[in-house]
């Protein structure tokens, strides 16, 4: 699940899923994540500035957007807690591309970003990431979006 808080007007929450080829403890491939809007709340800003007879101009939303990046890890640790229970952690970085759909338009994504995860066990484990999505319209001017994520990874290999 997620959230894209970026735009003043709407806020969109998210579900997706993705898979991850993990080539070693550094180096890995989301080869796809894929997430849609399922809920978009207004702030109220803009009735705020229809009753001051402004009208805004028409802004896209994101519908959907589908990307496959690379993710680089080159931190890792191990945290005790009361000196009893080791909880293992890792940081990694988040590049890549893809496509998205917008409410009007289709556009090429590019994304970048960095995460943190937190293990339970040898099969689950807890993630969060943030990352910058850049919508390329064929203008070339990007529809930027702040994409923050929460998950349940499940170990499958």
């Amino acid at each position: 699940m997620g959230l894209l808080p970026l735009d003043s007007f709407i806020k969109g929450f998210t579900l997706g899923g993705s898979y991850t080829l993990h080539f070693n403890h550094l180096l890995a491939w989301e080869i796809v994540r894929a997430y849609g809007v399922v809920v978009q709340l207004e702030s109220g800003l803009q009735d705020d500035l229809e009753n001051l007879g402004i009208s805004p101009t028409p802004f896209e939303y994101v519908d959907w957007a589908a990307t496959s990046n690379f993710i680089f890890t080159p931190f890792y640790g191990k945290v005790a807690v009361v000196n009893r229970t080791l909880i293992f952690t890792e940081w990694f970085f988040i590049l890549g591309a893809g496509y998205g759909w917008l409410t009007n338009s289709q556009n090429v994504v590019v994304d970048a970003g960095m995460g943190f995860r937190v293990f339970f066990g040898d099969y689950f484990s807890l993630r969060f990431d943030v990352r910058w999505e850049g919508f390329f319209s064929h203008f070339g001017v990007p529809h930027n979006e702040l994409s923050l994520g929460l998950g349940v990874s499940v170990h499958l290999g």
